[in-house]
């Protein structure tokens, strides 16, 4: 089984694909949405792969996206499969419908948790188990890695950013909350180590626009590092996910109380329920299978 991505060089699209690698083959070629378009190249190198299945994971606009015909000529090579990672956010419509509307792809799929008209099929973000290697000693009670807001920025109403930058402002100086910046330019694997290290970890939900609320990546990876998540409410995972396996606040101010009032047995049981579901249910092979089921393919045994 072979799978050629179409995609762009941020670190979460190699994570993708480094999910699909856990347990298949990939040849990957880049895209670069704000520069200059590479149509040809990409249609030839899906000649030369000769793949089972196409991803593509894009943006959702810029010059060096590809055009429609070039998706209508995948397809003649592949079933080709849509990967968006923010079918919740307004701000992707007008493409998953144009995407629709040109007969683009053979199967859309949501991996934020996302169910709406542009979409054919709604699942998680799929996250490579290999790199999360053994459990390590949980040395931090709560952390938090990735991008955020500053504190100071909160003129910026319309995006998530505003409200993750107080959260995590207000629970480092009062819940001595640890955090740890994560940049385009960082490793994936110092993600993986801080979270291994954490006995919770704090996600927000909001999407980027900050219009709906969408199942980060954050909440599968806390999974397969063993930590309880605490997560705001709105967020999808906490209808989708066993009852007891997300903390949930709807409230900074809810969030310090959980923070100070949770036992540790309450940690290690949540922890527990979470770990469990993503091993069972989101391994990457089962949220890969499940696209690939819809498009009439069997992933081998």
């Amino acid at each position: 089984m072979k799978a050629f991505f179409i995609t762009t060089r941020t670190g979460d699209c190699s994570n993708h694909v480094r999910a699909w690698e856990s347990f298949a083959k990939a040849e990957v070629i880049f895209h670069t949405p704000t520069g200059i378009p590479n149509d040809i190249e990409i249609v030839k190198r899906a000649v030369a792969c000769q793949p089972d299945v196409i991803f593509y994971i894009g943006a959702h606009k810029g010059p060096g996206c590809p055009i429609v015909e070039t998706f209508h000529t995948l397809r003649k090579i592949a079933p080709t499969i849509n990967i968006c990672s923010d079918a919740v956010d307004e701000g992707w419509h007008d493409t998953l419908r144009l995407f629709r509307q040109s007969g683009c792809f053979d199967l859309h799929v949501a991996i934020d948790g996302a169910e709406n008209q542009y979409i054919d099929l709604s699942t998680v973000t799929p996250i490579d188990p290999i790199i999360f290697g053994e459990p390590v000693a949980k040395d931090i009670f709560c952390g938090f890695s990735g991008n955020f807001g500053s504190r100071y920025s909160f003129d910026y109403k319309n995006h998530d950013s505003a409200y993750r930058g107080k959260a995590i402002y207000q629970l480092q100086k009062k819940s001595n909350l640890i955090v740890r910046q994560r940049t385009a330019a960082g490793a994936y694997s110092d993600h993986v180590d801080f979270m291994k290290r954490c006995k919770i970890v704090l996600n927000v939900s909001l999407c980027g626009s900050a219009t709906a609320h969408q199942i980060k990546g954050r909440a599968i990876e806390a999974g397969w590092a063993g930590c309880a998540l605490l997560e705001s409410v709105g967020s999808p995972a906490i209808n989708r996910f066993p009852k007891g396996s997300v903390i949930p606040f709807a409230t900074i101010k809810q969030a310090k109380e959980i923070l100070r009032d949770i036992s540790e047995d309450e940690i290690k049981e949540s922890a527990r329920l979470l770990y469990n579901h993503v091993r069972s249910v989101y391994r990457p092979e089962q949220i890969y299978g499940g696209m690939l089921n819809r498009v009439g393919i069997t992933l081998p045994r």
